[in-house]
């Protein structure tokens, strides 16, 4: 399943590797291990700096999106946190 993450700019440019580290950055990556996934930019190469602030990641199957969720929520450097619904075809 495919989570979607939007941060502040200080958290994403520790997230990036672009500065220092930024309050709950470890946090973040921490609940990203020990959900098996892989943060990364959703925009690689924008200068944007709106753009700058998404994220993504995809979970196994067999995890359990909400501890995830719940703790990457209670961050105040988190603005949104979900997962992001299959694509449907119309219908």
């Amino acid at each position: 399943m495919h989570v979607v993450l939007l941060v502040s700019p200080a958290l994403a440019g520790a997230l990036r590797g672009e500065t220092p580290s930024a309050p709950g950055a470890d946090v973040v990556r921490r609940l990203v291990h020990e959900a098996r996934a892989a943060l990364r930019p959703t925009f690689v190469d924008t200068r944007d700096p709106t753009l700058r602030t998404w994220f993504a990641m995809d979970l196994p199957d067999d995890e359990d999106p909400e501890p995830l969720l719940r703790g990457l929520r209670s961050l105040p450097d988190v603005s949104a946190a979900y997962v992001k619904p299959p694509a449907e075809l119309p219908g």
